[in-house]
């Protein structure tokens, strides 16, 4: 009692605990908005500044229109045939079947007849480059040329709909050495621009809260995310509230909010009682296997069955199922713990009996062997790890420009996420160039059920460079 809602916070941080939350409230005004949660996790900095790209808030958790050092705008997004809607003024860059065009004149858009292979796409763009697909020696197979002098790659590893551009001055094989994060490929691939396509969703709130008709005391500022009778919206002004006329279907609801997806239940085999789809190719839906009103909303890239193999965690759906976010819905309430990112953990029985303990296998804390950058202009920094966590599905990097920030866990400006268990760790950021003195620290993390347990930080790490 006598500490601060801050020190609470640094003591579970401190103590590596995944921000285990225990809280007792009465009557149904105290579960208006979740306050105790919204509070402590706000502290914890995950409702709102957490962000997941199909689960993974590391390779790019925002993206931000700038522009890379070659000129091209960043990041590039793919466009699609639409109703015209979308209008692309002169100059502006898009990404449009394996090509990147720019806008010769203020009418392109998304209409058929005005795309790049339209009746009169010829007046409306022109054509920058081709680009190409990077298939590596293991995908391919057998060794072969990733890109012939000239070429412009799209490298997407983590195969999440977004990925880098790159420029290949010369002739560079498929093997991970001549690869763009190779050992020889990293100081020959030019780097181009972002494309971010169709299928990628980028930089989605994590968790999700479920919103009811209230009295329009909680109100969601522009860009916030609410779950609404089984859609998710995004609020397009600061006086979206929770009062009857503001929501979505309210008599104001087209001025506050935007339509993101429709999210359907999944129901398995056992629970319909009879085989059949559980999604359709594009569908978006809520993984709750537990019944506790917390799941995982999941991105179906193509149709799949509701068989336990086929599901989320099926020994085959579990690499086809794209984890999107986390929805917390108001009913069912949560009645004792529910699984909300690292905020609670789920207690395991530790016996026949009704008794529980909070307990999570324990991940080692992080020791890291070095930490190197090239140069003051270089994106880059290279994370070498003593050991990998056995047990861990990743590692998060954060980089401070402050030894205090760092230590308070506070201010980051980078964070990324592997999704590999990695002994060498390959950073590589635009707000790394020109920083001279940078501070790191790593834990490991672990999947499970649409969640992530957390282990330690590992102590930070100075890495300095000559000016």
């Amino acid at each position: 009692n006598e500490q601060s809602l801050q020190d609470k916070i640094d003591y579970i941080n401190d103590l590596g605990l995944a921000g285990m939350i225990v809280w007792e409230c009465g009557g149904d005004a105290a579960w208006d908005g979740h306050p105790m949660l919204t509070q402590m996790s706000k502290g914890l900095g995950i409702y709102q500044g957490e962000q997941t790209q199909y689960g993974s808030a590391g390779k790019i958790p925002k993206i931000e229109d700038t522009v890379s050092e070659s000129g091209y705008p960043d990041p590039i997004k793919e466009v699609v045939v639409g109703d015209g809607s979308n209008v692309y003024p002169k100059e502006t860059y898009i990404y449009y079947n394996g090509v990147v065009y720019k806008s010769i004149n203020d009418n392109s858009s998304d209409w058929p007849a005005n795309l790049p292979d339209g009746e009169w796409g010829a007046s409306c763009w022109e054509k920058q480059f081709d680009v190409k697909p990077y298939v590596s020696n293991e995908e391919l197979g057998y060794w072969d040329w990733a890109a012939d002098e000239g070429d412009y790659v799209f490298y997407d590893p983590d195969k999440d709909g977004v990925g880098a551009v790159y420029y290949a001055p010369k002739q560079l094989s498929n093997t991970a050495d001549d690869g763009p994060e190779g050992i020889w490929g990293k100081d020959i691939w030019k780097y181009i621009t972002t494309i971010v396509t169709k299928d990628a969703i980028v930089g989605i709130q994590d968790p999700i809260i479920e919103v009811v008709a209230g009295d329009g005391s909680n109100v969601y500022p522009k860009g916030s995310l609410i779950f609404y009778k089984d859609s998710v919206y995004k609020s397009i002004n600061d006086n979206s509230s929770d009062w009857p006329a503001n929501l979505p279907d309210g008599e104001w609801g087209a001025s506050c909010w935007e339509k993101q997806f429709d999210v359907k239940l999944y129901v398995s085999n056992e629970e319909l009682g009879y085989w059949d789809w559980a999604a359709d190719e594009g569908d978006y839906v809520f993984y709750d296997p537990d019944k506790n009103g917390v799941g995982a909303v999941y991105y179906a890239p193509k149709q799949l069955s509701n068989t336990s193999d086929d599901g989320p965690e099926g020994i085959w759906g579990k690499d086809i199922w794209q984890y999107i976010t986390t929805v917390i819905k108001v009913a069912p309430s949560i009645e004792e713990h529910g699984e909300i990112g690292e905020v609670i953990l789920k207690p395991e029985e530790t016996s026949k009996t009704s008794s529980t303990k909070v307990t999570a296998k324990k991940l080692q804390k992080v020791k890291v062997s070095s930490v190197s950058k090239k140069n003051k202009a270089s994106k880059k920094i290279t994370i070498v790890l003593k050991s990998k966590d056995k047990k861990a599905s990743g590692y998060e990097v954060r980089i401070y420009k402050s030894k205090k920030a760092a230590k308070k866990n506070k201010g980051y400006i980078v964070k990324i996420k592997t999704k590999k268990n990695l002994k060498k760790i390959l950073v590589n950021k635009k707000k790394l160039a020109g920083k001279t003195t940078l501070y790191v620290k790593v834990r490991s993390y672990k999947k499970s059920k649409g969640s992530s347990k957390y282990g330690s930080w590992s102590t930070v790490k100075k890495v300095k460079i000559k000016k």
